[in-house]
């Protein structure tokens, strides 16, 4: 079999949640399956360090893909006459998009209708095109999955025609990039809490840091927090809030520097106001310290037991979550013990052969 891989996502630098996906999905099916080739698309450059079997080859597909019309050029023009010249037996794409001009088979991942549930999230143009095409992969896809029992209801109710939707779950990241030690990073000196991800409005970072700021007055102000993520857009109002004493923003860091920042940490904050799955919650099992995440969407399904949930709309329910996760010991201890077991959940190498088998039926 010669499977196609949409790797427009497998860029220089680290990877964020999608492309994470697609990697370690296609690289758990590659090893897994010699047999097979896996072709792999990129649009701006071919990103060697992610062919990482020997039946993983890359192919340009160039087209820099950074606006709507550009992602539309290279899914309807560029890339079938690439699948069909390299004689794709089937197309793997994980970043909710496809291809509705290409006669390959495709099996599309969909991670989330965060665009349904929050508009103001996106810029105008993009808006428009998912509201246009997300409805279109989704009713093309001969095979469809995502990543939540609760994404596979949203699409159910978005479009109730689509019936067959399988679920293939995140797992915790490998480490792919040389790690920075721990001595080339700023300690912080104070015992800190931590957050991981982009600098985003559906992040809810504003009310985290008002409610760490609220909960750390009351303590006497010998609490920091270290945020750890790029600033992404609409993030005026946080701006102001990073510069606040006892909160730290580093921009970005590889998955080994990572995991040693949080594993360093009280604990790991992570009360987005919406997510498809929250991979920030298996990196904070994985660290073996307790989570403080949301009440809503997907993030109650993936921490179960393990994570201490708030309302993300409450400064107040999320200041108190800090004190509950500085001061109670045995219940902060409670939560690692069950993260550790739930962590063992998620694998790549399942998730692989969930999509993998999935992949087989499209032929």
């Amino acid at each position: 079999m010669k499977i196609g891989v949409n790797a427009r996502l497998l860029l220089d630098g680290p990877l964020e949640g999608l492309g994470r996906y697609t990697f370690e999905t296609v690289s758990a099916m590659a090893k897994a399956n010699p047999q097979d080739e896996f072709v792999l698309f990129f649009d701006r450059k071919i990103e060697s360090k992610y062919l990482i079997h020997s039946n993983m080859s890359g192919q340009l597909v160039y087209c820099p893909t950074r606006h709507p019309l550009l992602i539309l050029f290279w899914y309807e023009i560029l890339l079938p006459i690439h699948l069909k010249k390299h004689k794709i037996s089937v197309f793997y794409s994980a970043d909710n998009f496809l291809s509705l001009s290409s006669k390959v088979p495709t099996l599309l991942i969909c991670h989330d209708l965060a665009f349904r549930h929050f508009p103001e999230g996106l810029s105008k143009f993009y808006l428009k095109y998912y509201q246009t095409f997300i409805p279109k992969y989704l009713k093309r896809a001969q095979s469809l999955g995502t990543v939540t029992e609760f994404v596979k209801n949203d699409i159910k109710e978005y479009l109730p025609s689509v019936e067959s939707i399988f679920v293939a779950p995140n797992a915790l990241p490998s480490i792919l990039d040389n790690a920075l030690t721990f001595d080339q990073v700023k300690d912080i000196e104070k015992p800190y809490f931590i957050y991981v991800g982009s600098i985003h409005p559906r992040k809810n970072i504003e009310r985290m840091l008002q409610a760490f700021l609220q909960f750390n007055d009351e303590n006497g102000k010998k609490y920091a927090f270290l945020l750890l993520g790029r600033n992404a857009w609409g993030t005026g109002n946080v701006q102001e809030l990073l510069t606040q004493p006892n909160i730290h923003h580093i921009n970005d860091a590889d998955d080994a520097t990572k995991q040693r920042f949080i594993s360093k940490s009280i604990g790991l904050v992570y009360v987005s106001l919406s997510e498809g799955f929250g991979i920030p919650i298996l990196e904070g099992f994985a660290a073996k310290v307790p989570v403080i995440t949301s009440n809503t969407s997907s993030m109650p399904e993936v921490g179960s037991d393990a994570v201490l949930l708030v309302d993300p709309l409450s400064i107040d329910e999320i200041a108190s979550a800090f004190s509950i996760i500085s001061s109670n010991k045995d219940f902060s201890t409670e939560l690692i013990e069950n993260g550790n077991q739930r962590l063992k959940q998620f694998s790549w190498s399942k998730t692989g052969e969930i999509i993998y088998t999935k992949l087989k039926s499209c032929i």
